[in-house]
């Protein structure tokens, strides 16, 4: 009989269960599109596998953030929270980007990054005009103010901060235009106003003086 020698070739296949992505975070504390009146808050994550994150004011890749002299190194392990403490400078709206790679070197792209974006706000409103100032003829007065941001505004008698005061404005609040009617009998009066945006209250409050004098003058003839 003839024997017939077959050869074997073993063939080996090799697979990853790791995603071929960069990680990614969740859990953004501050939340995206959120106040906040630190100039220098600390945005906190989760992310879903191991790796490290950098941030950056401007939309970089991961590598273009690691060749800068001013990214911010976010500290952290996986599993649990990493942060990175920021440093936005002046009031207004702020972005941060945050870039980020994991073990075997998957990195973000300008266009993956995760955009996050802060109003900061650390000074508290301005009243800009308060009224009225002159005799009022009728006993319903209307207190008015005027703020250089959306507030909110109270009044009293007593001059004294925002979270002090007792009466608050009931028409305009959440806007720059601020008022209140009372109804008052005639005397001379002196009002305070103070105003808060949603993070930074005034310590202060602005004066306002008027009387209230309903009767109509009289005159007599002289024979």
């Amino acid at each position: 009989d003839q024997i017939n020698n077959v050869g074997f070739t073993t063939h080996n296949y090799y697979y990853s269960e790791t995603p071929v992505s960069p990680p990614a975070p969740t859990g953004f504390s501050p939340a995206s599109g959120s106040y906040t009146s630190s100039t220098t808050p600390t945005v906190t994550f989760n992310m879903d596998k191991p790796g490290d994150c950098l941030a950056h004011t401007s939309d970089l890749s991961y590598n273009d953030m690691a060749a800068q002299s001013n990214e911010i190194v976010c500290t952290g392990t996986h599993p649990g929270q990493f942060s990175c403490a920021m440093s936005l400078g002046s009031d207004g709206t702020k972005n941060v980007y945050i870039s980020c790679k994991d073990v075997i070197d998957n990195k973000d792209t300008a266009a993956s990054n995760n955009d996050l974006s802060y109003l900061l706000d650390t000074a508290p409103p301005q009243i800009t005009a308060a009224g009225p100032t002159t005799y009022q003829t009728s006993s319903s007065v209307t207190l008015t103010a005027e703020t250089n941001e959306n507030a909110y505004c109270r009044y009293s008698t007593t001059s004294q901060g925002y979270t002090s005061m007792p009466n608050q404005f009931t028409v305009g609040e959440g806007t720059t235009s601020h008022s209140k009617t009372l109804t008052l009998p005639d005397n001379p009066y002196n009002y305070y106003i103070s105003c808060t945006d949603t993070l930074n209250p005034m310590t202060t409050s602005s004066p306002v003086s008027f009387t209230v004098d309903t009767v109509t003058p009289t005159t007599s003839d002289n024979a």
